[in-house]
């Protein structure tokens, strides 16, 4: 939710500083064009006068050029000659002489009182040739040696212009920060600070970022209440959580909001937003439930809501009875979410935390066929009954067993089984002939890739009393496997089981048993191309290719369909070479087709057709899903739908696709990515 906000925030602040750099950058011209327009060449017929002054000019440099050859460059007569050397080459803009001059005036002679005068016309110099690198070196030489003098702050706004057009922020950064330090308040100096602002967000180093973070805080209280001000917070708030300061951002979010900012009360509660998981990752739930409250005043919905849910949940001085009427809020909203019920059993939580076990099991006996698997709702249920009588434990064994028959999530099966034969029969009833039973109905009827089902499993075949019941155990367990290939954890057990007991003295023969009967299961043709199609290579590809065109597909589970057809679809789309991709629209299609009333494969239909596929398989793709509600408006959805009546010059389909887009857009609102009317 908030990557968005950080891109929104790096366009703004470009906005913001983009103005300001104008003026930077002008300042460096005007010095630069001064020098240079004095080393313009000459008109083609300069008058008597001028060539007459030229000669002079060349003649007395190359006088002093003489002379200077005389001395050593240490010497006190070669500093004499090099300083009017160096001034005539200033006055009259020759650059190339100037710079080689003053450059052996500077080393040489660094204690001479002139040393300022010529390393500053060396700096000119520099800079009128666009010598950047000797240039920043230049000024920084004398302004380290000089940070005094009444030139240095022109100096420091030159320095910073040329750092611009090299490609190192941090330094770019720095020297705008030095213009801003030298005078915060005035003009010249909050353009430099913005402009430095921009130059250290820039940079993916976190003690940079940082230094952005602390300058936008700065700028924040120089500013009056206005867009500067505004942008300055925003930028704190931001470079402060970039490097996870969540105390230091909400410190500066503190400061924008008092100062009666953000402007924008849709921007306000953004902010309002940002405080609260702020909070909750300082683990001040207090704070957050506050933050998330004022949000959700100015807008609420789903994702601010979600929140509050998460915050009260986690708040110590939120009491149950505060979190129930959010939660049955939620609920009513959004009918439809999966993660509602993972809301429902916060509260559970929250009830069970405050001692109120009357509710708390109230509660989690709601998710058990809902959602059995969220919050461990089944083990929680049995644990909030409170102490039952000895022999008294059928009304939990009921509500378990009312909750298998109408959960319709294998999953949540599977979990509820293997409570009901662990934690009820086992350890409650101590019936080990129905924890037995249960077992075998979970790995038979209802297995699961987790570690409920393997578990289940593996203890059956621990705690079988005989032989020929262990063969049992085995025959029905490579039953269940062989109708769920793609369960590959399911599909390990006994090879792990084996490899365990094989070790064991008590269990080595019963271990050779089961390696024999699961060697030949693993020969089965179905198992054996599905495996070979598990391979992310060509010979994945081939098996899979096989598996699917031959009767074996007809065997699969609508559950191993999808995962089969999944796979080699991705596989298709995206690692074959680019002249075979078109072959992923057969797979796509061949999966919406098995599924044929859900919206995402054929949104997945359509995109390969689009991209790969023949005009014909955009047409069939892009009328299969206008033949489907829309859940959200998606701009990329529109687009390939019209991508699909353009590749077929199909008005019928453009009309449809239009119509269609227009009744999901009155449905979920607009999308406006893509223009299309």
């Amino acid at each position: 939710m908030m990557g968005t906000s950080k891109t929104r925030w790096a366009r703004r602040v470009a906005r913001w500083t983009r103005r300001q750099q104008v003026v930077a950058v002008s300042m460096t011209i005007a010095v630069a064009g001064a020098l240079v327009a004095q080393d313009t060449k000459p008109s083609a017929k300069p008058d008597a006068k001028a060539a007459g002054q030229i000669d002079a000019i060349s003649q007395q440099a190359t006088r002093l050029e003489g002379e200077l050859g005389k001395f050593k460059d240490s010497s006190a007569e070669a500093a004499d000659v090099m300083v009017k050397l160096v001034d005539l080459y200033h006055q009259h803009g020759r650059l190339f002489g100037l710079i080689r001059v003053a450059q052996r005036f500077v080393t040489s002679h660094s204690t001479d009182k002139r040393h300022h005068d010529v390393l500053l016309k060396l700096v000119d110099g520099l800079d009128a040739a666009s010598r950047h690198n000797d240039f920043v070196a230049s000024a920084r030489q004398w302004l380290d040696l000089y940070p005094k003098d009444p030139a240095a702050a022109g100096i420091e706004i030159r320095l910073a212009a040329v750092l611009d057009r090299q490609s190192d922020r941090r330094a770019s950064g720095t020297a705008h920060e030095v213009v801003f330090r030298r005078n915060p308040r005035s003009v010249v100096g909050l353009r430099h600070g913005v402009i430095a602002v921009e130059q250290f967000a820039g940079v993916n180093n976190k003690a940079v970022y940082s230094r952005a973070a602390t300058l936008a805080e700065e700028l924040l209280a120089i500013f009056p209440k206005g867009v500067s001000a505004e942008e300055a917070g925003w930028q704190a708030v931001a470079q402060w959580r970039r490097g996870n300061e969540w105390a230091k951002s909400n410190s500066a979010a503190t400061k924008l909001l008092a100062k009666g900012l953000p402007a924008a009360v849709e921007r306000k509660r953004q902010l309002h937003l940002m405080m609260g998981e702020n909070f909750g990752r300082l683990g001040q739930w207090a704070n957050a439930t506050d933050s998330y409250g004022k949000a959700r005043a100015v807008r609420d919905d789903r994702d601010a809501h979600y929140l509050s849910i998460t915050a009260l949940s986690n708040n110590q001085a939120a009491k149950p009875a505060q979190m129930e009427p959010v939660v049955t809020d939620y609920l009513r909203k959004y009918p439809a979410r999966a993660d509602r019920f993972d809301r429902l059993g916060l509260l559970a939580v929250k009830y069970e935390q405050a001692k109120d076990l009357a509710n708390a099991n109230r509660i989690f006996a709601q998710l058990l066929p809902l959602s059995a698997r969220s919050h461990r709702a089944a083990s929680a249920f049995l644990r909030t009954r409170g102490t039952e009588p000895a022999g008294g434990h059928a009304a939990s064994e009921k509500a378990l067993v009312d909750a298998i028959n109408r959960n319709p999530n294998n999953d949540d099966k599977a979990y509820l089984r293997f409570v009901l034969a662990f934690e009820v029969y086992r350890d409650r009833m101590k019936q080990v002939e129905k924890t037995r039973a249960t077992l075998r109905q979970l790995v038979s009827t209802s297995p699961s890739n987790e570690s409920y089902t393997t578990n289940a499993a593996s203890w059956l075949f621990s705690n079988a009393t005989s032989d020929a019941e262990f063969n049992a155990e085995v025959a029905r367990y490579l039953v269940a496997r062989k109708r769920v290939p793609h369960m590959t954890s399911f599909r390990g057990v006994l090879a792990s089981w084996i490899d365990s007991a094989r070790r064991n003295k008590d269990t080595k023969n019963r271990a050779a048993s089961a390696k024999a009967l699961l060697k030949t299961a693993d020969a089965d043709p179905l198992l054996s191309a599905w495996v070979a199609g598990e391979s992310n290579k060509k010979k994945g590809d081939t098996a899979r290719e096989g598996l699917l065109a031959g009767n074996l597909y007809k065997q699969l589970s609508n559950d191993a369909a999808r995962n089969l057809l999944s796979r080699h679809a991705y596989y298709l789309r995206h690692s074959v070479p680019g002249n075979q991709r078109s072959r992923s629209t057969g797979a796509y299609g061949q999966l919406a087709k098995r599924f044929p009333k859900e919206f995402t494969l054929a949104v997945d239909w359509l995109a390969a057709a689009t991209d790969y596929g023949p005009p014909e398989a955009a047409a069939e793709a892009a009328r299969h899903l206008m033949s489907l509600q829309a859940p959200s408006s998606s701009s990329d959805v529109f687009r390939r739908l019209m991508v699909a009546a353009d590749t077929n010059k199909s008005a019928d389909i453009a009309r449809a696709a239009h119509t269609w887009i227009v009744g999901v857009e009155k449905a979920h609102g607009p999308a406006f990515t893509y223009a299309y009317q």
